[in-house]
């Protein structure tokens, strides 16, 4: 059985995941589908203001909504970009810090 945060309301975040699926809101569900495995990845400990590295890029927007609606503050955000040994552009990443209201 994996060990829930008692900070993030794992429940609720399913939940909304159901509904932005159900709505094909892409953006907004995959973000929440990554930030529920990150969550799930620490191990009982808090993911709130601590910087967090997520696998994919997201728009602020889709963040700033998806947070909104669990309930939590964008505090920082940033991306990464990703670059191969030519230094040819690969992706980017997004870098974010959230907090409760």
């Amino acid at each position: 059985m994996e060990q829930q945060n008692m900070d993030f309301n794992v429940s609720e975040a399913t939940r909304f995941l159901e509904h932005y699926k159900k709505k094909k809101a892409i953006a907004k569900a995959g973000f929440l589908e990554e930030l529920i495995k990150t969550n799930n990845n620490f191990n009982g400990k808090s993911i709130f203001d601590k910087k967090l590295l997520l696998e994919n890029y997201y728009s602020k927007k889709a963040i700033d909504l998806v947070l909104a609606d669990l309930g939590y503050t964008l505090d920082y955000s940033s991306e990464q970009k990703h670059y191969d040994c030519f230094g040819n552009p690969q992706g980017k990443t997004s870098i974010i810090v959230i907090s409760k209201k």
